[in-house]
This record gives C-alpha cells, structure tokens and sequence, in this order.
C-alpha cells in the first residue's frame, strides 16, 4: 500500500503588501491508497479578508521513501484548474 501524504501549499502571486494576512486550509493530512489507483484528494480554505484571482493551490504527494513531492493539481483563480500527470 502507498501512503500519500497530501501537501497543500498556497502561492501568493504579485505585490504582496508589508502586512499578509493568513488563508486557512483545511484537509486531512494523509490518504492511503494502491498504486495506480485514483483517489481524491479535497481541501477547502478560509480568509477573513477578500481572496483575489491571484491566490494559487497546489497538491503534491510524496510516496513511502521517495525524497521528491510530484505535483499533481493545480487551481488558479476562479474555474481555471488543471490536472497534472500522476507521475507513475
């Protein structure tokens, strides 16, 4: 069995101001599944302020032993997502 470790990471893109404010994410920190198997993988995310088509959400994993996370989506504004290759 493979152990999936999703990693949610925010790329704030463009003049970010003196003082940030945080965005909240919200996802379970570990998904098991076979190799070759499809599961989904689900975060939602919350701001006090207004959050701009500029915020970027990335998923990777990284498998049991392996040094380096594979990309695996990508959410760009509102509409605007795209899978990527699984790696495997």
């Amino acid at each position: 069995m493979l152990t999936i470790l999703a990693l949610a990471s925010v790329v704030l893109l463009g003049i970010v101001p003196q003082q940030s404010e945080a965005i909240v994410i919200y996802t379970g920190w570990e998904r098991h599944a076979l190799v070759g198997s499809d599961i989904r993988l689900s975060c939602s995310f919350f701001s006090w302020r207004w959050t701009s088509d500029d915020v970027t959400f990335s998923w990777s994993y990284r498998p049991d032993g392996a040094r380096d996370a594979i990309s695996t989506f990508h959410s760009h504004g509102e509409g605007d997502d795209e899978e990527e290759d699984k790696g495997g």
